[in-house]
């Protein structure tokens, strides 16, 4: 079918008065990227203060976690014993 006949086939034909619109104009895509930009610059602050919490939180279980097993391995180097201060009472 040659390239012709197919577009005369399958072309749109508006009713009498009607408009043709075929795709976005100008107008609605800097619409839409004005409203995107919106919300990206209303939500990125709000991620950034989300990810530097979850990093100290992190952080803070590692230290947590190094000195549980620090402590962990001075009893098993003791042979279980424990060496603490004593108080005089």
């Amino acid at each position: 079918m040659p390239v012709r006949e197919f577009q005369r086939k399958h072309a749109y034909v508006a009713p009498a008065g009607a408009s043709v619109s075929c795709g976005f104009t100008l107008l609605e895509t800097l619409i839409v990227l004005a409203i995107l930009g919106v919300t990206v610059g209303i939500a990125l602050p709000a991620c950034r203060g989300r990810l530097k919490k979850e990093q100290i939180l992190t952080a803070k279980t590692d230290i947590s976690d190094n000195t549980q097993l620090s402590l962990d391995d001075i009893v098993r180097a003791n042979n279980g014993a424990f060496i603490g201060v004593a108080a005089d009472y």
